[in-house]
């Protein structure tokens, strides 16, 4: 399960317009490798694979790649054209055909099968636990008239019980002990205290409706129509609302926002894809959202949350784009973001390559500045529009101090006044004695009461003129990241740390202290450093990271730190990269997020601060 993004913001180049909240359809069908596009049914076994059933064969996916089991590879399988398929919690598979009524069943990595003559009826239309635990089989008789059910016992059918005709009606047992009764003429609700009837037509579905209730306790009925039926009272979707009638409408469920969604289709019927009813509102998604097709046969909830859909046109998929982005269409005043910072105020300070803007109340606003009338025009002078934001920093009494690519500004009352001119300002931070550190591609800068007091290069021990980011430690010590590795200035002198020291790379874009003092150190394209007890210990691709760059770090209360790269943003669990330093393992995990979560691009931005 992946955790929750939280209130981390990282922005990432060229975004372009997105919805928060939405979702992502995700399809597959015979140009992916799937043996046939008409998926019947999907389930998962507890090694995580997912399974299907097509009138080609029985398919297993790992999420890349279809691996088809069928009459002509496999050993056990006897007829391809599968239908049915159950799962049961010790792995084992049953898979079941329509034609010659053949049952096939894989468990511990061997197919067997039970032919015509050895299953009972016509064929098994359905395999469940019943009420005494055991797998109960139902099948249809011969004459297609009735149903038998049946238990499997040392590869032999057993008699349950029998049902002659078609009978329609429905019962669910809800949450609070309410018992539903659903007829073709009305529905029965019955409590502990009372029993009432509520007419109802649904005389002309030749199928038993599919019914679901709510957290509410209302209760929805799935037929050619949908009805919902709450305190006594029926609200009924079809034609007025969008609902055609020539279809059927199944598979219900509720998800942790309230919504309700219903898939439509299945067997011959059509479809319009799949149906989100969320307070007084209905949403229908299909085609235009992404979704191959309309007429759904079955629907399958993975182990994390994913929502899969057989169709006739092969597999999908509905996943949460679980992170949420912003563009230029949402008002942010350009789409190249480089520094964001989050005020005292909660107010989001946003600086792009064209300016600044603020987000708060969920609406972003570009910052009108202007220069003060007496400024010297031989002094850096705010251009509108014109000025490449790259550091942000808010002062003790509320002012922001914003480095752009030219100079350092002071911004307060609508007014930028310039403190310093020089090449690119990528990082500013104050420290525990009430001074303000610039950090430049020219060298430092000490200011004290908004005064430049003291200018730090090469010349005094620095590896390189080009800085990009400060840090604080816990202990007052100052520490500083750029092109020429790790430097920390104590005493009044810089202490160099590059490659030669174990460091995993020289060009740095981050520095991240965690609670038990242990620095990371994110670079442009070489990895991450933990500089814990005067050591380094070094992590790459090879050894399980996302990612070689590590543009900015965040970690949130379950322990993951969440990264962003060139690639994406990424999360890796912080104990893991503890444990591999420590010898434990040999190699860690991560999860990457991208285009298909959500991201509008997949190219974060980094070596300005803060950059998340």
């Amino acid at each position: 399960m992946k955790p929750r993004l939280g209130l981390y913001f990282i922005f990432c180049f060229a975004m372009c317009s997105a919805v928060f909240g939405q979702y992502r359809f995700d399809n597959w069908t015979t140009d992916n490798g799937l043996p046939q596009n008409g998926v019947r049914e999907i389930t998962q076994t507890p090694d995580g694979y997912l399974w299907f059933t097509t009138f080609d064969g029985l398919v297993r996916f790992d999420g890349i790649r279809f691996t088809t089991f069928n009459k002509g590879n496999t050993k056990g399988i006897i007829n391809n054209r599968f239908a049915g398929l159950f799962g049961d919690k010790d792995g084992t598979l049953y898979a079941t055909t329509f034609e010659d009524g053949v049952l096939t069943i894989y468990r511990n990595g061997v197919f067997t099968s039970m032919t015509s003559a050895e299953v009972p009826g016509s064929y098994i239309y359905r395999i469940e636990h019943g009420s005494d635990g055991e797998l109960l089989f139902s099948t249809i008789d011969d004459d297609r008239k009735g149903k038998t059910f049946y238990h499997l016992k040392k590869g032999k059918f057993e008699f349950v019980a029998t049902q002659s005709g078609e009978n329609l009606d429905v019962s669910l047992e809800g949450r609070d002990g309410t018992n539903w009764l659903v007829t073709p003429h009305g529905v029965t609700e019955t409590t502990a205290e009372t029993s009432r009837f509520i007419p109802l037509d649904m005389t002309l579905a030749n199928f038993r409706p599919n019914v679901f209730e709510d957290k509410d306790g209302g209760l929805w009925i799935g037929e050619n129509y949908v009805h919902h039926v709450q305190n006594g009272q029926v609200t009924t979707y079809d034609a007025k609302n969008g609902l055609p009638n020539n279809t059927i409408y199944h598979s219900a469920w509720q998800e942790s926002n309230g919504s309700i969604w219903i898939s439509s289709g299945g067997g011959s019927s059509t479809g319009v894809g799949l149906l989100q009813f969320k307070g007084d509102e209905l949403s229908i998604w299909g085609k235009n959202d992404g979704f191959a097709n309309r007429l759904i046969q079955s629907v399958f909830h993975d182990r994390e949350g994913n929502v899969w859909m057989a169709t006739n046109r092969g597999l999908s998929r509905r996943r949460n784009e679980i992170i949420q982005g912003y563009s230029t269409a949402d008002g942010l005043d350009h789409s190249e973001i480089y520094p964001i910072y989050r005020d005292r105020k909660d107010v989001i300070w946003i600086g792009s390559s064209k300016g600044l803007s603020t987000y708060r109340d969920g609406k972003f606003e570009a910052v009108n500045l202007k220069s003060p009338e007496s400024e010297d025009h031989s002094k850096g002078v705010w251009r509108p529009g014109a000025m490449s934001v790259q550091a942000l920093w808010e002062d003790p009494s509320g002012k922001m101090w914003v480095g752009v690519d030219g100079g350092l500004y002071l911004v307060h009352d609508g007014i930028a006044e310039s403190l310093l001119q020089v090449p690119s300002v990528r990082a500013i931070k104050n420290d525990r004695f009430g001074n303000v550190w610039v950090a430049s591609i020219s060298g430092l800068y000490r200011f004290n009461d908004n005064k430049l007091t003291t200018k730090y290069s090469t010349i005094d021990g620095l590896p390189s003129d080009s800085i990009t980011f400060i840090h604080e430690d816990s202990k007052g010590s100052l520490w500083f990241g750029g092109y020429g590795g790790l430097t920390k200035f104590e005493d009044g002198r810089f202490i160099n740390y590059s490659t030669k020291d174990g460091l995993v790379g020289n060009y740095i874009r981050t520095i991240y202290e965690d609670a038990d003092g242990a620095f990371w150190v994110g670079t442009y394209d070489e990895g991450m450093s933990r500089f814990k007890d005067g050591e380094f210990v070094s992590y790459k691709e090879s050894d399980g990271l996302y990612n070689s760059g590590v543009f900015a770090i965040e970690e949130d209360e379950a322990g993951y730190f969440w990264i962003s790269s060139n690639r994406g943003i990424y999360r890796v669990k912080k104990s893991e990269l503890n444990d591999f330093a420590d010898g434990k393992i040999p190699k860690i995990s991560s999860v990457g997020y991208g285009k298909a979560d959500g991201m509008l691009s997949n190219e974060c931005n980094g070596g300005r601060q803060p950059a998340s």
